[in-house]
């Protein structure tokens, strides 16, 4: 269930690439985000990353580079760039 309370409560986006989905989810007040990575064949959780004040539709990834990228707005906006370590 990728709105269960340990990931927060609500989904904001969905992005599949490859092999992988990502799949970000915020609680009502967007104070604590999620990007769960998982498995695009069977769903399974592969890593969960703690993004707060994520904002909706603020995932991408770059599959030539394997760059995860996640916007975050509040008082302090943030550009993350996560990139996968082999």
């Amino acid at each position: 269930d990728i709105n269960d309370d340990r990931f927060s409560r609500h989904v904001q986006a969905i992005h599949g690439e490859g092999e992988y989905l990502f799949v970000a989810t915020n609680n009502t007040t967007n104070a604590h985000g999620k990007i769960q990575i998982r498995s695009r064949e069977n769903f399974a959780m592969i890593t969960a990353l703690d993004v707060d004040a994520l904002v909706e539709n603020g995932i991408d990834y770059d599959a030539d580079a394997g760059i995860l990228y996640a916007i975050t707005a509040g008082s302090h906006p943030a550009l993350y760039l996560l990139k996968a370590e082999e």
